[in-house]
């Protein structure tokens, strides 16, 4: 029996639901830039027609408004949102934002294509008639080729001719939910797109210098998504200059966890510029910078608590003296300048006395982070270590 094909509107199967880096998270709202579609009656035959809606200076959050515990959270944001603090699910930024040109027709998406110039390839169509798929998976149903985008028409209405065109999305986990899911950020504009990749491509190079947060990539960094006037400099197709002022989107990271970088960029370069290893990170609050490090805590904790049998004193046992070479305990007088009571004070102690960074990764074993989390005498104590393990004096 021959199998007939309708002009049906596509199913759409479970299988398209999951995400192709198989993680399926949940959609907690949606981030809308412009007003909802505005519905247009006609006057003579009644039969209605819709316009885009008109761009926003705020942010549109659609959800579920039968969900009380994310209607109560919706509300905390205000009437007219600008920011959200966020972090992002995913490590490098191809993952977290999809750049795309995309076609709909009666809210079905006919047609997808990369948005590079120099690949334009068409990632799955439809064919706007039939609704039969003609491209799947960059090729063709029908030849097994891959096809490419050449800017035609998609496809045309009696009023109106449609391409395609730019789609941003933006992937975040918003920070305070109720519960665990993300949210999607949609933009049309393409200076959007383009400036997201650049921040994010800027702020990955910067924690990648540090090997170790490369592997952890963006997950976990805490940012603020912004949307506000931006001046916008353009040519018109007639060549005349122009210039406009939209409400563009654009991330920064977070304020007490760009001070924290910046203070662990310091204590880096300095130690590194002194001869030593890359330092553990010296931020006031260990889950700004967002990497575990309670491991490696942990672990020489337990090795100070549990020393092998015959084994020397670790040092982080700072209630056993460090023997010096005649074998007495070295003499803990203090210094002159006192003991460090912050990070930089810490630097600036160990340039004062010259202490490189070399010993202080070998008399730390480690770097000063298993100090600075025992609490407030952090950087004193590590200083202490290193006072009685190098016998400086002033």
């Amino acid at each position: 029996m021959p199998t007939t094909i309708s002009a049906r509107r596509p199913f759409r199967f479970k299988r398209h639901v999951q995400p192709q880096d198989g993680r399926a998270i949940p959609i907690l709202y949606i981030a809308h830039k412009g007003a909802p579609r505005e519905e247009i009656v006609d006057a003579q035959t009644g039969k209605p027609s819709y316009r885009i809606g008109k761009d926003l200076t705020y942010f549109r959050l659609e959800y579920n408004e039968n969900d009380e515990a994310m209607r109560d959270f919706i509300q905390r944001y205000g009437p007219e949102p600008n920011h959200i603090r966020c972090v992002l699910p995913f490590p490098d930024p191809s993952r977290n934002l999809m750049l795309v040109n995309e076609c709909y027709r009666g809210g079905v998406m006919v047609h997808r294509c990369s948005p590079d110039p120099d690949n334009p390839i068409v990632l799955s169509a439809l064919d706007p008639q039939t609704w039969r798929r003609v491209v799947v998976n960059s090729k063709s149903v029908e030849t097994g080729e891959p096809v490419y985008c050449t800017g035609e028409p998609i496809y045309a209405t009696k009023n109106n001719v449609y391409h395609c065109g730019p789609i941003t999305r933006l992937n975040i986990i918003p920070r305070g939910t109720p519960r665990f899911g993300k949210a999607v950020v949609l933009s049309t504009s393409q200076i959007d797109g383009e400036m997201l990749t650049l921040q994010l491509e800027t702020l990955l190079a910067d924690i990648e210098r540090d090997p170790r947060l490369r592997s952890n990539g963006l997950w976990g960094v805490p940012l603020v998504l912004h949307r506000g006037p931006r001046k916008v400099t353009w040519y018109n197709p007639e060549g005349k200059r122009v210039t406009t002022e939209p409400s563009l989107l654009w991330l920064e990271p977070d304020p007490q966890w760009g001070a924290a970088w910046a203070e662990h960029m310091i204590e880096t370069s300095v130690l590194m510029l002194s001869g030593g290893a890359l330092p553990e990170p010296v931020s006031d609050d260990p889950d700004l910078l967002g990497h575990a490090v309670g491991a490696a805590v942990a672990e020489a904790e337990q090795e100070a608590a549990e020393p092998e049998p015959g084994a020397a004193a670790h040092p982080l046992m700072l209630d056993t003296p460090r023997q010096d070479n005649g074998g007495a305990a070295a003499e803990q007088k203090d210094p002159a300048i006192g003991w460090p009571s912050s990070g930089q004070a810490f630097i600036d102690w160990c340039k004062h006395y010259g202490v490189t960074g070399k010993q202080v990764n070998s008399e730390l074993h480690g770097g000063v982070e298993p100090f600075r989390e025992r609490g407030e005498g952090d950087y004193a104590a590590a200083a202490r270590v290193l006072w009685a393990a190098l016998s400086l004096h002033d």
